[in-house]
């Protein structure tokens, strides 16, 4: 089996710049400090959201755990599960939008 071999006559380089495009576009604006605020609640409601949900899940084991009983009834389930997970289900929601929303308005 031959080598493989390349024989370049001559080669020259110029300076590459601005691969990618310019990464330093909102790097000299201030946002305004309302939607940042709106991104701070978002994350602080999604993040409580989320720990109550973790929560519901738990006690929601723990009453199944206790009752040691599997029947297959789902009505048995559904009803098992801790009343905290509507509060939960809001807050994640309402979380994820209101960070959107943030960035939005930053955005303008």
């Amino acid at each position: 089996m031959e080598e493989a071999t390349f024989d370049i006559e001559t080669q020259a380089a110029a300076a590459i710049t601005n691969i990618g495009g310019d990464q330093t576009v909102y790097a000299g604006e201030r946002r305004s400090w309302i939607p940042r605020i709106v991104s701070v609640i978002g994350l602080v409601a999604s993040l409580s959201g989320l720990g109550l949900l973790v929560l519901t899940g738990v006690r929601t084991a723990d009453t199944l755990v206790t009752a040691d009983t599997w029947p297959s009834n789902w009505d048995y389930y559904t009803e098992a599960v801790a009343e905290t997970w509507l509060p939960a289900m809001i807050l994640l929601a309402a979380g994820i939008v209101l960070s959107r929303l943030g960035r939005a308005l930053g955005r303008s």
